[in-house]
């Protein structure tokens, strides 16, 4: 389009900037073992935060926020369950609407590194403290599922020593790392009380 005016202008670069910002966190969010879906939703979070909606939804009705496409899905890929490895080439392509006005940019990235945790091996040991855990859960008005992740934590390094471990049971949320990342903080006093109850039984069998 052809800027007519000063809010033509401010309009559009308001759109840019919500880009900017938008390729600038999925750049730093790219990583092995991360799906394409996860870094969508950072995307969607930073739309909404800023008021902007996704162009190729708008007009297209694309399924998703935004466009990634690994290595030789050439344009336009679909966000999804395939997750990153080291190595791969990963295009970013941005398009958002503001206010009427949109913009669109686009970045390539290689996703660097590789795993640097060990596997985080459900043994028997852990699948006991999962059930300790669930049944002290219940107790205080919790349903605790379970769930398979990608990425990784320091949890990955005790369940590697033997230890039994059980990752993410700290209050919910969500927008993991994105500008609008917020916890349920009315659930605060139910998860302390599923972790004073597993405090308390770490010594029984």
């Amino acid at each position: 389009m052809s800027i007519q005016n000063d809010a033509d202008r401010r309009g559009l670069e308001a759109a840019g900037a919500v880009v900017h910002r938008t390729l600038e966190a999925l750049a730093a969010a790219v990583r092995p073992g991360v799906a394409t879906a996860e870094l969508d939703a950072v995307a969607a979070g930073i739309f909404a935060a800023h008021g902007a909606r996704s162009a190729p939804a708008l007009v297209y009705g694309f399924p998703g926020t935004v466009l990634i496409s690994v290595n030789d899905e050439v344009v336009h890929g679909i966000p999804g369950p395939r997750r990153l490895r080291g190595g791969d080439v990963v295009k970013l392509d941005v398009t958002a609407e503001r206010d009427g006005y949109m913009a669109d940019a686009a970045r390539t990235v290689v996703v660097e590194g590789g795993m640097n945790r060990p596997p985080y091996v459900e043994s028997p040991a852990i699948v006991a403290l999962y059930e300790k855990a669930r049944s002290i859960a219940s107790r205080v008005g919790l349903t605790l599922q379970k769930q398979h992740r990608g990425g990784g934590s320091d949890g990955n390094f005790t369940a590697a020593m033997g230890i039994p471990t059980l990752d993410g049971l700290g209050c919910p949320g969500a927008g993991a790392h994105a500008v609008h990342e917020h916890i349920l903080w009315r659930q605060l006093e139910a998860r302390a009380a599923l972790m004073i109850g597993l405090l308390e039984t770490l010594d029984q069998a």
